[in-house]
């Protein structure tokens, strides 16, 4: 029987909170006694996140409280890059991690179905991840296969071989790049990269009519993708319903103050800015409902006038 990889998440303070609906997913989908590393900036550890492990025995969760600064000696990106950089340090998780081969996962991926097969997939190249088939291989109008870094499994053990580290830190402040950890990615492993089915990283916008995963009927692992955040604003899709359930159930009974407050909204965090884009949409759309209710006649007359 193949040993599972360890899956591993990279979150700072800012995140850490939101891992307990992943944790929460992965003791039900994961292999049992399955290892996790949580790579983190964070100089200390949420108490709810430490007693985690005794509320689900089947998890072996390993902090590694690192030093940014310590791995990426470049210059954060540059402005209007859409990229925490803290993600910068998936390249380093081969001098990070003494691992062969990991599943790295995001923090606004969500497990939701049997991962073993993932778990037990040694790739022939040094990583394996999901073709992109939305918006960002759309817009850089590229024929070549680009990929999506949400979902990675990587070979840690060929990745330490490469000698990539000098190449990262020359490049992170790219102006070109949007996707800084994404496009650097596609840069470096081109070529060297196995391509997993659509089900191991479904995007889902969050929100009811537009799932630019849905030609994926059973998805594995979905993805977040954007802005808007199932514990930002959520907007009552089936996978944000998913993700607030497996957090109440993963922060019970005692879930830390920003915690409480997106359980008892059960909406999320309130977000000012989607609220009035809120408003603004309805606005548009009561106005082309009376326009269509409206008798010929008196469009006529207000044509004339408006």
């Amino acid at each position: 029987m193949k040993l599972s990889h360890p899956i591993v998440y990279i979150a700072d303070e800012k995140y850490l909170h939101l891992l307990p609906a992943n944790l929460d997913q992965i003791s039900r989908f994961g292999a049992p006694g399955q290892l996790v590393y949580v790579v983190t900036t964070a100089t200390s550890i949420p108490m709810e996140l430490s007693a985690f492990g005794d509320k689900h025995p089947n998890l072996n969760i390993v902090f590694k409280q690192v030093v940014f600064e310590d791995y990426v000696s470049a210059p954060h990106p540059p402005k209007g890059t859409q990229v925490t950089k803290i993600a910068l340090l998936k390249f380093f998780l081969p001098e990070i991690l003494e691992e062969d081969c990991i599943l790295y996962l995001d923090i606004d991926t969500l497990v939701c179905a049997s991962i073993d097969s993932l778990l037990t997939y040694y790739p022939r190249n040094p990583i394996a991840a999901v073709e992109e088939v939305g918006t960002n291989a759309f817009l850089r109008g590229d024929s070549k296969s680009y990929f999506n870094s949400g979902v990675i499994v990587m070979s840690l053990q060929k990745i330490r071989e490469l000698g990539i580290y000098g190449q990262i830190n020359n490049q992170i402040t790219n102006k070109d790049f949007t996707y800084v950890d994404q496009d650097l990615f596609n840069i470096i492993f081109e070529g060297r990269v196995d391509f997993l089915p659509q089900k191991f990283n479904v995007f889902i916008c969050n929100s009811v009519s537009t799932q630019l995963g849905a030609f994926v009927q059973f998805p594995t692992i979905i993805h977040f993708v954007g802005r808007d955040k199932p514990w930002k604003y959520p907007r009552k899709s089936k996978y944000s319903k998913l993700w607030i359930e497996s957090f109440a159930r993963a922060t019970q009974p005692n879930p830390s103050s920003t915690q409480l407050v997106i359980l008892r909204s059960r909406r999320g965090l309130f977000n000012i800015s989607e609220f009035l884009n809120t408003l603004v949409i309805c606005r548009v759309k009561v106005a082309a409902g009376m326009k269509t209710l409206m008798p010929k006649a008196i469009k006529d007359v207000l044509r004339n006038y408006i």
